[in-house]
């Protein structure tokens, strides 16, 4: 658990450096345009996540088994 918690970090710390050097640019409407792209990717691939788990909990025979 404590790798994964260290990994998280390190991909905010990248998040935040590759932001920075965005608004860093000369040109800010791009920037924008690339900031507002991450930001609708993770929103869509959150929503399709929730669908899945939801769709998992509605059909008993796509769970996995457990003993």
């Amino acid at each position: 658990m404590r790798l994964f918690t260290e990994i998280i970090d390190l991909k905010i710390t990248a998040l935040y450096s590759f932001m920075i050097l965005l608004f860093s640019q000369e040109n800010i409407k791009f920037s924008y345009q690339v900031a507002c792209g991450i930001v609708f990717l993770g929103y869509n691939m959150h929503r399709w996540y929730l669908m899945h788990k939801e769709y998992q909990n509605r059909n008993p025979r796509n769970k996995r088994k457990r003993n």
